[in-house]
């Protein structure tokens, strides 16, 4: 009986120990987060388009909250919402480019196959290519090599251009009519 007695306490002084010290870890070693990024995240609208030029809507309002980006970049917020982010941060709302994507792009999302669709206001994508360095850059075969903008870079950096067999009866101006 007195071993039982001896082990029950030796338990219970480890997990008293182990407690103790994984309440002085949190407690030291706990990485604070500005408290404005979830409200901000709240504020947004969720939809992760990157169209912004941040890696989706939490990396939007870190930014926001670094003074790294104005409340006016986020495109697809009203301007009402904006407003209310720069009240918010106590800062203007900045240039505000307003770029709809169409009705189209969006539900492109929704596909299984697509990561992301990102509406960009430059003529070509080049821009967006340079900040988001694919590994495969992916374009018709309507096209040679040459004439894809941005295959240069891409490969330059190691990744890898690839010309897609145009099947008949399949294009991207389908799909988009089937939706």
């Amino acid at each position: 009986m007195s071993s039982l007695v001896i082990a029950a306490g030796v338990l219970g002084v480890l997990g008293l120990l182990l407690t103790t010290a994984l309440m002085l870890g949190h407690r030291f070693l706990a990485v604070a987060e500005d408290p404005r990024i979830r409200v901000l995240e709240e504020a947004l609208p969720g939809n992760n388009c990157g169209a912004c030029g941040f890696p989706g809507c939490q990396g939007f309002a870190e930014a926001l909250t670094t003074g790294a980006a104005q409340p006016g970049q986020c495109t697809v917020s009203t301007l009402v919402m904006k407003e209310r982010i720069a009240r918010f941060l106590e800062t203007s709302v900045g240039q505000i480019e307003q770029r709809v994507a169409r009705r189209d792009e969006l539900e492109l999302v929704t596909l299984a196959d697509v990561d992301q669709v990102v509406v960009f206001a430059e003529e070509t994508p080049l821009a967006l290519i340079e900040a988001l360095r694919p590994d495969v850059l992916i374009k018709g075969a309507e096209y040679t090599l040459t004439e894809v903008v941005g295959a240069e870079l891409v490969q330059g950096y190691g990744g890898r251009v690839l010309l897609a067999e145009i099947l008949p009866g399949h294009s991207t101006s389908r799909t988009i009519g089937r939706i």
